[in-house]
């Protein structure tokens, strides 16, 4: 994991992961939260990992917060991702100095899982992979709020014709049979290729197989 102070300088804790998101208008308002998980992080708010924000400031000042089950903060740990853990960034120009920039450092991710950020409209105006780029500009007026999500668990949706066809798996599973994966397969019609075509129950992920 990465060492990570803690809310005061003496205080240093061991955490899996920290990310810095640094938040700006166009008036040179800005304000940095910060968010990632440890194993002895809580669901609610932990004085030894998170820094609960103020009240949020009148229409028309700049302010920028975290959400988690619907408790802000300034600095929020959660528990280590088992399957996902999700933030609420919420944000606010100074009025007339819009828009809002986020940028963070993507070297500060840990190797497993997908980091994205969304608007709450489907990803319609913001739908960010965080290892790719470094900033988002939010120049829509009426978005004030997205979702930060750190997912380790990934669904694959493929669509195959009828009778016979190649098959492969791309990812792992908690469960390789054939019979999980296509629920419309033909019994004991799973071939994998050596020499000669071999019946089989399991895919082995990269692997390619005949299957009806």
């Amino acid at each position: 994991g990465y060492v990570a102070s803690g809310v005061t300088e003496a205080n240093y804790l061991i955490v899996d992961y920290y990310l810095d998101l640094h938040i700006s208008d166009e008036n040179e308002q800005s304000r940095t939260l910060r968010l990632g998980t440890a194993s002895d992080a809580t669901a609610g708010f932990n004085d030894l990992y998170d820094v609960l924000s103020p009240p949020p400031p009148p229409d028309g000042l700049f302010g920028a917060r975290l959400r988690v089950d619907g408790i802000s903060y300034l600095t929020k740990f959660q528990p280590s991702t088992i399957i996902s853990s999700e933030w609420g960034v919420i944000f606010a120009p100074t009025q007339g100095y819009a828009p809002i920039t986020m940028t963070w450092d993507p070297s500060q991710l840990p190797e497993e899982g997908k980091f994205i950020l969304r608007d709450l409209v489907d990803g319609s105006y913001a739908n960010v992979d965080m290892r790719e780029q470094s900033e988002l500009v939010v120049s829509q007026n009426f978005i004030n709020e997205l979702t930060l999500t750190h997912e380790l668990l990934s669904e694959v949706e493929q669509s195959y014709s009828s009778n016979w066809n190649l098959v492969s798996l791309p990812v792992e599973t908690q469960n390789n049979a054939y019979q999980e994966l296509f629920p419309s397969a033909s019994e004991g019609t799973l071939y994998q290729f050596t020499v000669n075509y071999v019946p089989t129950n399991l895919l082995t992920p990269g692997t390619g197989y005949w299957l009806r």
